[in-house]
C-alpha cells in the first residue's frame, strides 16, 4: 500500500473504533465488568471456540483448494491463504478487500489474475447463498412470506448467474476496454466451468454449509455461555445479517457494522444489549482479530525469510 493509502485506512479505522465507542455508551458498556467477565470464562472455553475458530479456517482453506485446484501443499496454501484475510481485513471496506486478495494469490500462489477473481467470486457467492438460506429461516418466523421469497429468489438469481453463458455474453457486451474484457470472459469462463462441474460444486456446497454452521455454533456457544439463551436457527440468521452488514460496511472488517448489526438485533429481542456486546467482542476475537494477528506474523516471517535469501 502506498502512504496515502495506508493514511486513508488508518483514519477508516479509527472512525470505526469511534463508532464501536459510540456503540458501547449507547449499550451502557462497562469496560471493567467485560474484563472480569471474560476472566470468569474457564480456559477450556476460550480453547473450544479456538479449536472451532481454528477448524472453520481449516475448511475456508479446502474449499478454496477445491475451488482454485491448487497444486500447492495444504500447509503452503493455508498460510498464504491467511495473508488474503489480513489483506481482505485491514483494507477500506470489505469488496475492497476481497479485490486486494488477487495479489496476494498471483504472488504467493502464481495464480493467474482471472482464476484468482473467480475463485474469490465463487468462494463468496456460495457464503452468500448460505447466509441467505440463514436470514431466509428466520424471516420466515418473524415476517410474512414476501421478504423470505425475495431473499431466495436473489439466490437462486445469483447461481443462475455463475452458470448462464449467455448472460456472461450479455455482460461482455457492455465492457468498452479491451484488456478488462479479456480479465472478465476468462473469469466468466472459469465460473462457468466449474459451476458446470455439478461434483466440485456439490463438494463447495457442503464446505460451505459445514463453514458456517461451525461460525454460527461457535456465536451460539459464546451467548449461551453468557446466558444469553437464544436457539440456533436465530442465532444463524442474526449472524448472516450482521455478516451482510460488514459487506456494506466502508470500514476495515467491517466494524462497527458488525457490532451494531448483532447488537442491534439481540436488543430488539429484548435480551441485555452490554451483555450482548459483550459476547460478540469475544465472538470478534475468533473471526477477525485472531487472523489480524497470524497474517501480520506470517507476513513478517516471509519477509524475513525472503530478506535472509537475498543477502
Amino acid at each position: 500500500m502506498k502512504i496515502r493509502e495506508l493514511i486513508f485506512t488508518f483514519l477508516l479505522l479509527v472512525i470505526g473504533i469511534t463508532l464501536i465507542g459510540i456503540i458501547m455508551v449507547l449499550s451502557e458498556f462497562d469496560v471493567l465488568k467485560f474484563i472480569e467477565l471474560v476472566q470468569t470464562i474457564p480456559i477450556y472455553m476460550f480453547l473450544f471456540w479456538l479449536f472451532l475458530g481454528v477448524l472453520e479456517y481449516l475448511l475456508q482453506v479446502f474449499r478454496f483448494k477445491v475451488i482454485s485446484e491448487s497444486e500447492k501443499s495444504f500447509i503452503e496454501l493455508t498460510l498464504n491463504y491467511n495473508l488474503g484475510h489480513l489483506i481482505a481485513f485491514i483494507s477500506p471496506s470489505r469488496a475492497i478487500g476481497e479485490g486486494l486478495r488477487v495479489l496476494v494469490f498471483k504472488r504467493y500462489l502464481n495464480m493467474s489474475d482471472s482464476k484468482s477473481i473467480s475463485s474469490i467470486a465463487i468462494e463468496r457467492v456460495f457464503d452468500l447463498v448460505v447466509l441467505c438460506v440463514a436470514l431466509t429461516g428466520v424471516l420466515f418466523i418473524f415476517s410474512d412470506l414476501l421478504v423470505p421469497l425475495f431473499v431466495f429468489l436473489v439466490v437462486l438469481f445469483m447461481l443462475f448467474f455463475l452458470r448462464s453463458s449467455r448472460i456472461h455474453k450479455f455482460v461482455l457486451m457492455f465492457i468498452p476496454i479491451k484488456s478488462l474484457k479479456e480479465l472478465a470472459s476468462n473469469y466468466f469462463k472459469e465460473t462457468y466451468t466449474f459451476t458446470r462441474d455439478n461434483v466440485k460444486t456439490s463438494k463447495v456446497v457442503v464446505l460451505s454449509l459445514f463453514v458456517w454452521i461451525v461460525d454460527f455454533f461457535r456465536f451460539w456457544s459464546i451467548l449461551n455461555f453468557l446466558g444469553i439463551n437464544v436457539s440456533f436457527i436465530l442465532v444463524s440468521g442474526i449472524g448472516a445479517f450482521s455478516y451482510f452488514a460488514t459487506i456494506i460496511s466502508i470500514f476495515p472488517g467491517g466494524l462497527a457494522f458488525f457490532e451494531g448489526a448483532g447488537t442491534g438485533s439481540l436488543t430488539l429481542l429484548g435480551f441485555d444489549a452490554s451483555l450482548v456486546l459483550s459476547a460478540i467482542f469475544i465472538e470478534r476475537i475468533f473471526s477477525y482479530w485472531m487472523f489480524i494477528v497470524t497474517g501480520v506474523i506470517i507476513y513478517l516471517s516471509k519477509l524475513y525469510f525472503e530478506r535472509k535469501e537475498n543477502k
